[in-house]
């Protein structure tokens, strides 16, 4: 009996899944799709709201409190000091006690730093109580040539001589006013410096006390 030859068929290249390199292999198993609770989606919210809002609440309390701290240093500082001045002109001292020098408001500037830009301007140096020879100072770096302006009266400071505490300057208008200062200023034709008509520091004190409109 004739035996049937086996015919040999070809090998395939690609692998199936039963090849020898294949089999014995770890199918990998099939993934689940995971579920996620609809509580999980409230609890995971809610920490992403509530982290927003904390780092919102921080940074608006650093902008408030920058906004505070460049207010305060814009702020003129709140000072109050007095200082004296005499005015000859061709030997004749200048009268500033009249009415329309004076500066009728309380000298104290408003404590939460709501004052206009004219009061800020009138409380560099002003006159008070009708007294004409001492000055009051309740802003900072105060020049002389605030008081001059506020209480509008022209000066030719080119043609001005001036001694403050005994020393002769030049630019006098320029010059920061400091507490007790006194100073002497000559206009026109003057035979004398009238240096011992300055207006003496007791004098100074004794008024700013008796001052009714000048506060502490």
């Amino acid at each position: 009996m004739e035996m049937k030859k086996k015919m040999k068929l070809p090998r395939a290249h690609a692998q199936g899944i039963f090849s020898p390199s294949f089999v014995g292999s770890k199918i990998p198993p099939k993934q689940k799709s995971l579920r996620i609770h609809p509580r999980t989606h409230v609890r995971g919210f809610l920490r992403r709201g509530i982290t927003a809002l904390i780092i919102a609440i921080i940074l608006f309390v650093l902008l408030y409190s920058a906004f505070l701290y460049v207010g305060k240093l814009l702020t003129p500082k709140k000072v109050h000091y007095h200082a004296g001045f005499v005015v000859f002109e061709n030997d004749k001292k200048k009268d500033f006690s009249d009415f329309k020098y004076m500066r009728i408001k309380p000298c104290l500037l408003d404590q939460n730093q709501k004052d206009s830009k004219e009061d800020i301007q009138a409380e560099k140096a002003h006159l008070h109580d009708s007294v004409g020879d001492v000055v009051h100072i309740e802003g900072e770096n105060a020049l002389w040539r605030d008081l001059f302006q506020n209480i509008r009266y022209k000066l030719d400071y080119s043609k001005a001589f001036t001694f403050i505490n005994g020393s002769k300057v030049k630019n006098f208008e320029n010059q920061k006013i400091q507490p007790y200062d006194s100073i002497v200023i000559l206009i026109g034709s003057n035979k004398s410096n009238h240096l011992q008509d300055a207006v003496p520091k007791n004098y100074i004190e004794e008024k700013a006390a008796k001052s009714v409109d000048c506060g502490d």
